[in-house]
Order: structure tokens, then C-alpha cells, then sequence
């Protein structure tokens, strides 16, 4: 799959379709993010936060709000796989409340 060419599609699927998302780390990432539509993206994001969905995010990714609960997970490259381990059980929760 052609990540970059997948992904301006994704941002215009309803969300409802999505039980969760990981914002990559890296620069690189973040750059190719925010070329694709940036207030498409940053929506997409937030309304992920709004729907009490699991989000995980990976370094220089930036996040919507500071704010730490079981759906909003920090991880570093050096750690993914426990970070990993820790988004699948809470995908599994389905919905988070803080």
C-alpha cells in the first residue's frame, strides 16, 4: 500500500470507521502528515480525542491535548514494543472515558 497516496483518503472516511490511530515518529513523518492536509489532519486527530478512541503517539508526533488517560498513549521507537502491547489492550476497550 502507497502510504502517502492512502492516506488523503483515510482523512475524508468518516471516522466511525476507525477504532484507533498511531501517529508515527519522526520527522519525516510528521512533515509528510502535514502536507497532506493539515486542518484535515489535526481534525482527524482531535475528533479521534472527542470519540474516546485510542490514539498512540510515537516521538516528534505532536498531540492534541497534554492531557494522559488509558485511550492516549506515549511512546518512544525504543519502547514499542511494550507501547504496542499496551494499545492492542486498549483498542480492546473499544472507548475510553477520562
Amino acid at each position: 500500500m502507497d502510504v502517502p497516496a492512502a492516506m488523503p483518503k483515510a482523512l475524508y472516511t468518516p471516522l466511525v470507521l476507525f477504532d484507533a490511530i498511531v501517529l508515527p515518529d519522526g520527522q519525516a513523518a510528521v512533515d509528510m502528515l502535514s502536507r497532506i492536509g493539515n486542518a484535515n489532519t489535526n481534525e482527524f486527530i482531535v475528533n479521534t480525542c472527542r470519540h474516546c478512541k485510542t490514539l498512540m503517539v510515537f516521538g516528534a508526533s505532536k498531540t492534541p491535548t497534554g492531557e494522559h488517560d488509558t485511550g492516549l498513549i506515549f511512546a518512544s521507537a525504543e519502547d514499542a514494543k511494550n507501547a504496542t502491547a499496551i494499545f492492542i489492550e486498549a483498542v480492546g476497550m473499544h472507548r475510553h472515558t477520562a
